[in-house]
């Protein structure tokens, strides 16, 4: 049995706060609500090591996530951001979402990743 990889609580946009103790020093992930059903490889691959939200554009209220993701990469330990999304238009709102609060959070320094989750459940780095 695979065991899975994540270990903190909460992982909702809604529901962490700035400040958390499991955001410093890691890599944040910023993880669509289908990409770990779309494909198996999730949690080994993106979760594992790292803190993560999980927010859906289309869904959710998406209403002060860029003021809320901001607050948390303020956070000078985090190194990079890394958007986990669907091949679907919109899951590009999570892109725009994350560009935004990098800029919001003002730290020139942090890095950015997206990777696309097709359909068939195959990764893409972009």
């Amino acid at each position: 049995i695979n065991e899975p990889e994540l270990d903190q609580w909460p992982v909702q946009i809604h529901l962490v706060q700035p400040g958390a103790p499991f955001f410093k020093n890691r890599e944040l992930v910023v993880l669509s609500t289908c990409s770990p059903i779309a494909s198996a490889d999730v949690h080994w691959r993106f979760i594992r090591g790292r803190s993560i939200v999980v927010g859906c554009p289309k869904l959710d209220d998406t209403e002060g996530y860029v003021e809320k993701l901001a607050g948390i990469l303020k956070e000078p330990s985090i190194p990079k951001v890394m958007v986990v999304r669907m091949e679907v238009p919109c899951c590009g709102g999570l892109v725009a979402i994350v560009k935004a609060a990098i800029e919001l959070s003002g730290r020139p320094d942090l890095g950015f990743e997206e990777v696309v989750i097709g359909l068939n459940g195959d990764v893409h780095q972009r």
